[in-house]
């Protein structure tokens, strides 16, 4: 590798520190003596640029990488030095050792903490990580599956039935799995009812703005134009926000059933004891 047994490996100096800071660039790589960093090129401007837009304009990058420079390689992905391994040994590494070695939070662009916040699960290392993994579990056991099945069977059950009414009628495949999938999640995260008035119009309207948040996490530079009206941040930001609301409103309106549920039993069994005198 180039970079064998040097000090320091080289940042980009052309750009301002603030522009570095929100593109969560770090500062110069010290060397421990003997090291060996991976081969590749993220060192100057130019090796920027050209990774950057292979990366995003081609889909074997990773591929076409390996094949140079073999199961580990270093880039550099929008200003952000990366390395990439690849294969199960590199998995079983990530995976056993992940605590010690890796973190989460300073791994992710700089528009998922912005998007997303900072204290998700995602975002957080260590025993604060373990903590909020352990109060998730129940969400992915026992009775909470058996509602995800049914929910899932019966969307699926939606779908293959509107698509037999095709008969003959070409099916764009990809979009329709992709619908399928996302009223999945909205259905099971975001309280949507297929079955309520105006499903049809309420399940568009959040799959488009799913679509722009999620175009916004993978767009740095979208966030670097800034916030200003009529900017594709401010587009971003306000289909987060919308998404939000969205949610807020589905818990407030299952507490709202939740105690009237409450009440209606407690005057249930008011009556029954009244009776029984």
């Amino acid at each position: 590798p180039s970079l064998r047994n040097r000090e320091e490996v080289k940042t980009v100096r052309f750009l301002s520190p603030e522009w570095k800071k929100q593109m969560g660039m770090s500062d110069p790589v010290k060397l421990k003596e003997g090291m060996i960093v991976p081969p590749g090129r993220c060192d100057g401007p130019l090796d920027i640029l050209i990774e950057t837009v292979d990366f995003l304009n081609n889909a074997d990058f990773a591929k076409r990488r390996i094949g140079e420079h073999g199961s580990m390689f270093r880039t550099n992905i929008g200003a952000r030095p990366t390395i990439v391994i690849h294969g199960p040994e590199a998995n079983e590494f990530v995976m056993q050792t992940e605590e010690k070695k890796f973190e989460w939070k300073r791994g992710w662009p700089p528009t998922f903490p912005e998007l997303l916040g900072t204290e998700g699960l995602i975002f957080t290392d260590g025993e604060k990580h373990e903590i909020l993994r352990r109060l998730l579990l129940p969400a992915f056991k026992g009775p909470a599956l058996e509602f995800y099945f049914e929910k899932i069977r019966d969307i699926s059950d939606k779908y293959l039935t509107r698509w037999e009414g095709y008969q003959g009628s070409e099916i764009q495949f990809l979009q329709e799995s992709k619908r399928l999938t996302f009223e999945v999640a909205a259905a099971l995260m975001l309280g949507y009812n297929s079955s309520k008035p105006g499903a049809e119009e309420e399940i568009n309207d959040l799959s488009e703005k799913f679509g722009v948040l999620a175009d916004g996490l993978i767009s740095p530079f979208a966030m670097t134009i800034g916030d200003f009206p009529g900017s594709p941040w401010r587009n971003v930001l306000n289909a987060r926000d919308s998404l939000l609301q969205h949610i807020e409103d589905t818990i407030v309106e299952r507490l709202g059933k939740a105690e009237e549920e409450e009440e209606e039993e407690e005057r249930d069994e008011g009556q029954a004891s009244e009776g029984s005198q």
